[in-house]
C-alpha cells in the first residue's frame, strides 16, 4: 500500500499531465514520464492506476472536479458509481461500454470533452490495406468452412510484401485484419457482398453493428456470443454458409518425442537437491536430439507441456517427479500437488515452484533456502555486473588525498623542470642577435601569466565574467546558457592584425609561466602532442564518459552510450590535445553549475551528485593535466551554492553531446 504522500505525488503528477488534454492520451506514454521510477516500476504504473487510483478518484477532494474528470477521461480510466454521481452534478457525461467517459459538458457550458475516435482511425484505403483485402479474399473464395490456422495466409502475403520483413509478419498482418480491415468492412463496396461474409466466415472476423445491418438485407445471418457468422443463407437462396468455430485442441504430450524428453530429465535430475541451470539441462537435451529445437524451443516445450500434466505421468515415481520439478523450476499445478502433497510436505512460492520438499518417510530433503538464496545471488550478480564500471571508480579512488597529492606533485616535477629549461634558453639567447617580442595587443590590464595562458582559466573569464559590460544576469534558480563549443575555439584562435603583419621568422614566442600551460607547450602551440604519462587518450576518455553516464542510470542517456560505441569505432586511439580536453572538461562544469535549478517537473538529478561522479570520473582519467579542474569540482561540491539544486537530465545529455562532439570533429 502506498502512503499518502506517495499517492499525492503520483496524482500531482497524473494531473499535470492531463490538465491540457482534449482527446484520450497514450496512457503508456504518459505513465513512462513519471519520475520516480522506485515508488512504482513502470511496467505497474498503469496497472496500478486502474486498481489504485482510478476506483478511489472521488476521494481525491484536493483537486477540482474539472481536473479529475479531464484526468479519468484522458487516461480512460474506468468511472465508479460514487464518482459518476459526483460528476453528474457538474454536468452532463456519456460513459462507453467499459464505464470509461466518452463525452461530457458541464452545466455552465464552458467545459467539455468528447471522444472524437474518427481522428484516430487509420487510413484504410492505404495500397498495403488494398492488397491484403484482395489476397485474403482470393484466398477464401472457395472456403466452405470456418480456417482453423490463418498463420500461413499471413506468412504468404508478407513474403510478397516489398521492404523489410516484420519479426512475426503472421501476428501483425493478422492484427491489421482485425483492428483496421473488419471494423471497416462496410465501407469497402467495390468488393461483392458474398465475398467480404465468406471472408469473416472463414476468418472469424467480428462483425460491426453497420457492416452486420449491410449484410441482413442481402440475407439471412447468425452470429455466436463474439459476433462471428455461424450462418449466412443469401435471399436468392444460392449463397449458403454454416459452421461453428470449434478451438485447436493442444496435442497431448503423450508423443515418443516428450517421452525421451521426461525420460532425459528424470534421469538428469535423479540426483539433484538444490535447483539446476535449466539452459544448461536443455542445451544437453539437444545435443542429444540432434539440434532440432532451440533451447528456448524446449524450455517452451516443458513448461506448457510436460510441466501442465506432471500428474499424468503416473509411469514415474511421484519422489522423481517433484525431485524434477523442483530442479527445472516447473510450475505446479493443482492436481499434482495434490498428489505431492500425499506423499510428504511442500511449499510453493508465489509461482506456484517448490520451495521446499519432505518426503513422508524424512529420505527425501529438498530446498529449504535454497531458492531464496539463489534468487538473492543471482539478483546480486546482475547488479554487480551493470555497475562494475561505477564500482571500479569507487575503488580507483578509495583513497582521495594521497592520490591527489601524488598528482599534484607530478606535476610540480614538470614545472621545475620547465624552469630549468627555460633558463637555459635565456641563456643561449642573451649571446644572440636582439629579436623582437611580438605579444597579443590587448588593453584590458594586465593579468598574471597564469591567468592568461591557462585555457582552464581562459574558459572561466570568457564563459562567466567576460569582457563586456552588457552581461546578463542570470539568478540561481534559472538554467543558464551553456557555452557552445565552436564559438570558443574561434574565439581562442583570434590573434590581433598586428600580429599578422610581423614575418613570421621574425616572431619569438614567450614561453608561459604556469604549469598546466607548459604541459600544453607541445600541442597547443607546435602541434604536437605530449608523450608523457600525463597524456589523454581518446579511448580512456571516452571509458571516463561512459562511467559518467552509467553512475547517474537514467534511460534517457542510453543514446549517448552508442554514439561513444560508434566514435570507439570509427576514430583510432589518439592522444588528445590537452587544451582540448580541459576546455570541454569546463564548458561540461560549467553547464552543470549554471543550470542548476531549485525544482523540476522533468527527469532530473541531484546536482551535488553529478558533480560528485564527474569528480570520480576526472580521478579515474589519472592525468595531471586536469589536477586545476578536479580543485574546481571539488570546490563547487563543498560550497554550499549547489545545495539541494538539481539539474535536468536532458541538460547533462546534452552537456556529453557537445564533449563528444569536441573530441571526434
Amino acid at each position: 500500500m502506498y502512503t499518502n504522500d506517495e499517492l499525492t505525488e503520483f496524482m500531482d503528477f497524473l494531473v499535470e499531465q492531463t490538465k491540457d488534454s482534449i482527446y484520450p492520451l497514450v496512457a503508456k506514454k504518459v505513465f513512462k514520464k513519471f519520475p520516480n521510477r522506485r515508488l512504482i516500476p513502470e511496467d505497474k504504473r498503469y496497472p496500478r492506476f486502474c486498481s489504485h487510483f482510478a476506483p478511489k478518484m472521488n476521494e481525491f477532494n484536493k483537486y477540482s472536479i474539472e481536473e479529475r474528470i479531464r484526468l479519468m477521461y484522458a487516461l480512460r480510466g474506468k468511472v465508479e458509481d460514487d464518482f459518476l454521481t459526483r460528476i453528474q452534478a457538474h454536468g452532463t457525461v456519456e460513459l462507453n461500454e467499459k464505464h470509461r467517459i466518452s463525452k461530457f459538458i458541464s452545466n455552465d457550458g464552458t467545459f467539455s470533452l468528447e471522444d472524437d475516435r474518427e481522428r484516430l482511425s487509420i487510413d484504410t484505403t492505404g495500397l498495403e490495406f488494398v492488397r491484403l483485402l484482395d489476397f485474403l479474399i482470393e484466398k477464401t473464395r472457395d472456403v466452405i468452412e470456418p480456417l482453423l490456422v490463418t498463420k500461413r495466409i499471413f506468412q504468404e502475403f508478407s513474403r510478397l510484401e516489398p521492404g523489410p520483413r516484420h519479426k512475426h509478419p503472421d501476428k501483425m498482418y493478422n492484427r491489421k485484419f482485425r483492428y483496421s480491415l473488419a471494423p471497416n468492412m462496410n465501407k469497402y463496396s467495390d468488393y461483392s457482398i458474398e465475398d467480404r461474409v465468406r471472408l469473416f466466415f472463414a476468418f472469424g472476423g467480428e462483425i460491426e453493428d453497420d457492416f452486420l445491418r449491410t449484410i441482413e438485407t442481402h440475407g439471412t445471418v447468425q452470429l455466436d456470443d463474439k459476433r462471428r457468422i455461424t450462418k449466412y443463407v443469401s435471399n436468392d437462396g444460392n449463397f449458403k454458409l454454416e459452421g461453428i468455430r470449434r478451438h485447436i485442441m493442444s496435442k497431448p504430450a503423450t508423443g515418443p518425442e516428450y517421452t525421451r524428453f521426461m525420460e532425459f530429465l528424470i534421469e538428469t535430475t535423479k540426483d539433484a537437491v538444490e535447483p539446476m541451470k535449466v539452459p544448461l539441462v536443455l542445451k544437453a537435451f539437444k545435443r542429444q536430439e540432434g539440434r532440432k529445437f532451440t533451447e528456448n524451443g524446449y524450455g517452451s516445450r516443458f513448461h506448457k507441456k510436460l510441466a501442465p500434466n506432471m500428474s499424468k505421468w503416473s509411469k514415474y515415481r511421484i519422489e522423481e517427479r517433484t525431485r524434477m520439478m523442483f530442479a527445472m523450476k516447473g510450475k505446479v499445478e493443482s492436481d499434482f500437488l495434490a498428489q505431492i502433497e500425499a506423499s510428504g510436505k511442500v511449499q510453493l512460492d508465489k509461482n506456484q515452484l517448490i520451495v521446499k520438499y519432505t518426503s513422508n518417510d524424512g529420505e527425501i530433503e529438498l530446498g529449504g533456502e535454497t531458492r531464496l538464496v539463489e534468487k538473492k545471488k543471482r539478483k546480486s550478480t546482475n547488479y554487480h555486473k551493470m555497475h562494475q564500471k561505477r564500482r571500479k571508480i569507487i575503488r580507483s579512488v578509495t583513497d582521495e588525498t594521497s592520490l591527489v597529492a601524488k598528482w599534484k606533485r607530478k606535476s610540480d616535477s614538470y614545472y621545475e623542470m620547465y624552469q630549468k629549461r627555460r633558463k637555459i634558453g635565456e641563456k643561449e639567447l642573451s649571446d644572440t642577435a636582439e629579436v623582437e617580442e611580438v605579444a597579443p595587443y590587448d588593453e584590458a590590464p594586465n593579468e598574471d601569466q597564469d591567468t592568461q595562458l591557462n585555457p582552464f582559466n581562459a574558459m572561466s573569464n570568457l564563459t562567466t565574467n567576460g569582457p563586456s559590460s552588457n552581461a546578463q544576469e542570470w539568478s540561481n534558480d534559472e538554467p543558464k546558457q551553456e557555452p557552445v563549443f565552436e564559438d570558443i575555439f574561434i574565439q581562442n584562435q583570434h590573434f590581433p592584425s598586428e600580429i599578422e603583419d610581423v614575418p613570421i621568422q621574425e616572431i619569438r614566442r614567450i614561453e608561459p609561466d604556469t604549469k598546466l600551460a607548459y604541459l600544453n607547450i607541445g600541442s597547443s602551440v607546435q602541434g604536437a602532442v605530449i608523450t608523457d604519462s600525463g597524456e589523454i587518450k581518446l579511448h580512456k576518455f571516452l571509458n571516463s564518459l561512459e562511467l559518467i553516464l552509467t553512475s547517474l542510470e537514467s534511460d534517457t542517456l542510453d543514446d549517448l552510450l552508442n554514439d561513444i560505441e560508434g566514435i570507439r569505432v570509427r576514430i583510432n586511439d589518439e592522444i588528445l590535445p590537452p587544451e582540448l580536453v580541459i576546455t570541454a572538461l569546463q564548458t561540461f562544469l560549467l553547464g552543470i553549475t549554471r543550470k542548476s535549478r531549485s525544482a523540476a517537473s522533468a527527469e532530473n538529478k541531484s546536482s551535488h551528485e553529478c558533480l560528485r561522479i564527474f569528480k570520480y570520473s576526472l580521478l579515474w582519467l589519472r592525468s595531471p593535466l586536469l589536477w586545476e579542474i578536479q580543485q574546481r569540482v571539488a570546490e563547487e561540491i563543498e560550497s554550499h551554492v549547489i545545495g539541494e539544486k538539481i539539474i535536468l537530465v536532458a541538460d547533462v545529455q546534452q552537456g556529453i553531446r557537445n564533449i563528444l562532439f569536441a573530441v571526434s570533429s
